[in-house]
């Protein structure tokens, strides 16, 4: 079989194979999130709400044993139409997910006083990598606890989803003055209270480590303490010396019993804690699994990072993280963004990273044969001269006297066709500097009569899907008519695939000039 569709659960385990798939689509974009799409006869005993989790599970397509798409479960959509009984099932790329998430005032560095998350003069691929890790580990906090010494530990109980061992752990600290160390460990329960320490769990850390300003404090094991799925556990946390006054290491917790699977507690002092309140932590298992008290963790981690050009933005409440990021990438060269996937070939987990990419996503594949005659059995070519512009006023964020405009032209455009002028708005972007980077961008495309190529391959001949990518840069010839006979070098931009239930493909590339 050339294709398969695999299921997998929100830590990247395998949960089904679907053995009756029809109607298979996927796309793959630059820059966007893509889709991929299958139906199902709602008859069939897979069709259910099990194996298909809406917003937790994956869908994975691999052709000959090879992952080549994945996104997560987004849509379902069971019809009846007379005998015709069918799910359609809808997966999206990973980048939606940030569309769902937007900066708010628990984002380290937000500027409560003006309602916004500044950045000094800072790397575009770092900005992208800590607008996703805030949105991940933001720094919500109910208030906060410090154990005052031996005396007084505090304890937080959670569930371990799997039989796995522990690699990391995450606490939301903020230190005060505090001398000694902080000692950590995991223990078992007994009757809801914390009883024996789990083997190679306990660290004592020097609280010099531990930053004054709020902040996640990673732990992490190199001999890992092992962990039975389904079963309570607690982390318990104490100084080893006696403070004095206020000082301490202040554990923040929340309200409202984010984690239903667990509380806050102190058994020296029980009423410390209400039964709603939960310390914020965070747990990774060698499995990929986890637990966190308020679940923010996409279990997306950290990729490829390439350093691009410095960037100083500023983003205001609720700007979208999707769309900061979207901002970032169409400024002129700005960076490539993706979130890819692989499958370890031993444990089969999937695990998920981000990627900055700089200049660009992609490899040179122009030595792979793209032709017609040959393996294009389909190519238009569309020049459309009436969407060119050579002189562009950008109107970003604010009005009045401080609405920010950046003006762009090109000389020699203008030269040649004359001027075409046109306002262009990026109403969310609100730095100067990112918004001149997009009218420059803007202006690159625009300047000439837009060349949108769109071909069609015949997924049986070489090059095999798979073997190219998006952001590639290849070759595409066309030979023996005249008005569409040319050659030259295209950027894939956008990859499609509908597949037969024969497992024949059909692929359609848009490119774009290198």
């Amino acid at each position: 079989m050339k294709y398969k569709v695999e299921v997998r659960d929100q830590y990247g385990h395998l949960v089904a194979d679907i053995l009756r798939p029809q109607n298979k689509q996927l796309s793959v974009y630059r820059n966007r999130p893509g889709s991929i799409q299958f139906t199902m006869d709602l008859l069939d005993p897979q069709a259910n709400d099990t194996i298909l989790k809406l917003n937790q599970y994956d869908i994975v397509f691999r052709r000959y044993g090879t992952p080549i798409c994945s996104g997560q479960l987004s849509y379902l959509n069971p019809q009846v139409d007379g005998d015709k009984k069918t799910l359609e099932v809808i997966a999206t790329g990973y980048m939606d997910l940030f569309d769902q998430r937007f900066v708010t005032e628990d984002y380290n560095g937000f500027d409560a006083l003006h309602q916004n998350l500044p950045y000094d003069v800072t790397d575009a691929g770092a900005v992208i990598a800590d607008l996703i890790s805030n949105s991940q580990f933001p720094l919500s906090t109910d208030g906060a606890y410090t154990s005052t010494g031996t005396g007084l530990t505090l304890c937080q109980s959670f569930v371990t989803p799997n039989t796995a061992n522990v690699v990391t752990i995450k606490l939301l600290l903020q230190k005060q003055a505090a001398t000694g160390n902080m000692v950590v460990g995991i223990y078992t329960d007994s009757n809801d209270s914390p009883a024996s320490l789990v083997t190679n769990s306990q660290k004592t850390l020097d609280v010099s480590g531990i930053s004054t300003d709020l902040g996640w404090y990673t732990i992490t094991y190199t001999t890992l303490p092992a962990l039975t799925a389904g079963t309570k556990y607690w982390i318990k946390v104490y100084l080893d010396t006696t403070q004095s006054g206020s000082n301490g290491v202040y554990w923040s917790y929340l309200d409202n019993n984010n984690y239903i699977a667990g509380r806050a507690y102190s058994p020296e002092n029980p009423s410390l804690f209400t039964s709603d309140e939960d310390l914020q932590f965070f747990i990774k298992l060698d499995d990929n699994s986890f637990q966190m008290t308020k679940n923010t963790y996409y279990n997306i981690e950290p990729g490829t990072i390439n350093t691009s050009f410095d960037i100083t933005p500023v983003y205001p409440i609720y700007k979208k993280i999707k769309s900061a990021i979207e901002d970032i990438c169409n400024t002129h060269n700005g960076p490539d963004f993706d979130i890819t996937y692989t499958i370890d070939n031993t444990t089969n987990i999937m695990t998920k990273t981000f990627n900055v990419f700089y200049p660009r996503q992609g490899v040179d594949n122009t030595n792979l044969n793209f032709s017609y005659p040959g393996n294009i059995k389909k190519f238009t070519r569309t020049k459309d001269g009436k969407t060119m512009l050579n002189d562009i006023a950008m109107i970003g964020q604010g009005y009045g006297l401080g609405q920010l405009v950046e003006n762009v032209s090109d000389a020699s455009s203008i030269q040649t066709y004359a001027q075409r002028q046109d306002v262009e708005h990026a109403p969310d972007v609100s730095d100067p500097d990112i918004l001149l980077k997009h009218a420059q961008e803007f202006l690159r495309i625009r300047k000439d009569p837009l060349d949108l190529p769109e071909v069609v391959l015949d997924g049986t001949m070489d090059p095999q899907l798979g073997s190219y990518g998006v952001g590639d840069q290849i070759l595409i010839q066309v030979t023996g008519i005249p008005m569409l006979e040319f050659m030259d070098i295209y950027r894939i931009e956008k990859i499609d695939c509908t597949i037969s239930d024969d497992d024949l493909e059909e692929i359609a590339l848009m490119v774009s000039l290198a």
